[in-house]
């Protein structure tokens, strides 16, 4: 590698950068997104642990659908001075990995850590050697309980990332465009993932799995702002629009993970955003870019204190309840 290429590849940030910088919307797009995930898993605690009754908000899991499409954005804006290096695919393989696993492995172990010393504040508490080997390494593996995750629950959106990283990768190792070779893979795996849906049970079927196709709208969005076309973004969004608006008319507006509504919807949703960054930069405030960048660490970390939050502030509202009625009795005692 040439100093100058070597240069441009470790100069290189792992954010949202292009020519004029940061995406500022795009960043603090992804503390939204992160909010979503987070509010979602803090209902289904509320209701798994105190409120049988209390329904769980289904519709934050689309916090999840935002960042894949923010990490093809990402991959395609700044993969050049990849492209240009002899052994470019290295490096972003090695920013890849230096960018996802430290934090990712931190969490998980402090997962594991957690279910052995307090096994009781987990709902799956069981752990099976070969299923932390695979968490590891993002690799599928079900649970005890046969649900195709790692032992960090939330980790099951870094296996489909390290598979895009991957084949990005390999796209880079054979010069070719990444942004046709990962496309072309990522929809040919959901038309197979289509075809054979029902016929397999194997956890690596998730590979094939219709959310991959969020990595190519990432891209393609990449795509038109380095080709100087996202002026086209508004008439874009309409259209975008104007299908969710069929369906919704043909009765498939549902918002669960596979639906073609949702989906528009949030390919519209990170499209306005991109479009609208002239109107954006310098008007985000520096606390929310701040958390878009924590966005990856409060995504991970989330889920280890989330379990306890709902026990710890019952017992507070519990015990302040029972305080301030006993305050209350020695007032008042006719009451």
């Amino acid at each position: 590698m040439t100093g100058e290429a070597r240069s441009q590849v470790a100069g290189g940030s792992s954010g949202d950068h292009a020519s004029g910088g940061i995406f500022e919307g795009v960043q603090a797009l992804r503390f939204v997104a992160a909010l979503l995930v987070v509010v979602t898993h803090a209902t289904f605690y509320v209701s798994n642990r105190l409120l049988p009754d209390w329904a769980t908000w289904e519709a934050g899991t689309v916090g999840v659908d935002i960042f894949f499409v923010i990490s093809g954005f990402v991959m395609i804006m700044t993969v050049s001075p990849f492209r240009a290096a002899p052994q470019g695919w290295r490096y972003f393989a090695m920013r890849r990995v230096v960018r996802i696993v430290p934090m990712y492995w931190l969490a998980t172990t402090a997962k594991i850590l957690t279910l052995l010393v307090l096994p009781g504040i987990a709902l799956r508490s069981a752990l099976d050697p070969q299923h932390i080997l695979f968490s590891y390494l993002f690799l599928p593996s079900r649970n005890e309980a046969g649900v195709v995750e790692p032992v960090l629950g939330v980790g099951w959106t870094l296996t489909f990332e390290m598979y895009f990283y991957a084949v990005f990768a390999l796209a880079l190792l054979l010069r070719v465009s990444p942004f046709l070779f990962a496309g072309s893979w990522m929809v040919a795996a959901s038309i197979v993932g289509a075809l054979l849906v029902g016929d397999t049970d194997s956890p690596w079927a998730v590979y094939l799995d219709r959310v991959v196709l969020y990595f190519v709208v990432g891209m393609a969005i990449g795509k038109l702002v380095q080709l100087g076309y996202v002026r086209w973004a508004p008439a874009l969004v309409s259209v975008l629009l104007a299908v969710a608006v069929v369906l919704a008319v043909a009765g498939d507006a549902g918002w669960y993970r596979s639906s073609w509504f949702r989906f528009v919807i949030v390919s519209a949703l990170v499209l306005a955003v991109v479009w609208a960054e002239p109107l954006l930069r310098g008007r985000v405030p520096s606390w929310l870019l701040f958390l878009g960048d924590a966005s990856y660490s409060i995504y991970l970390f989330h889920p280890l204190v989330a379990p306890v939050v709902p026990e710890g502030s019952w017992h507070v509202w519990t015990c302040g309840s029972a305080g301030w009625a006993s305050s209350a009795r020695w007032r008042w005692p006719w009451s």
